[in-house]
């Protein structure tokens, strides 16, 4: 399974990596497991909701996977610290990414925004 990182550099990749691990360190969690999903699933997740348009454009289901179990650990870790308030935003997200994949047309550019080229 190939992921490509097309339109996003790394570093921008990185960016957003880091910008989740410090939204994951921000929370005040328990310690233990649900803290391990917030620090493993918030940097998984903003890197893929950073190129997500791509992601749905160009059929990327490795990305999407990537984002959706992401999104899944992180709603979990608020479920079982009882945090509804914190897991049904995620949650919804995670629903609302999946039919936004599921129902995009493949390769459909929206106006106003250019296609990708390829190299």
């Amino acid at each position: 399974m190939v992921i490509s990182r097309r339109a996003i550099p790394w570093s921008g990749l990185a960016r957003a990596a880091a910008v989740g691990a410090g939204v994951a360190l921000g929370w005040r969690a328990e310690p233990g497991w649900p803290r391990a999903l917030h620090l493993v699933g918030y940097p998984a997740a903003l890197v893929v909701i950073a190129r997500f348009v791509n992601v749905v454009r160009h059929r990327e289901r490795a990305w999407l996977i990537v984002h959706e179990l992401a999104m899944a650990g992180i709603a979990a870790g608020f479920v079982v610290v009882g945090q509804w308030s914190r897991a049904v935003p995620n949650a919804l997200w995670l629903l609302a990414a999946a039919l936004w994949y599921g129902l995009w047309p493949a390769g459909e550019v929206q106006r106003g925004v250019p296609a990708p080229r390829e190299p």
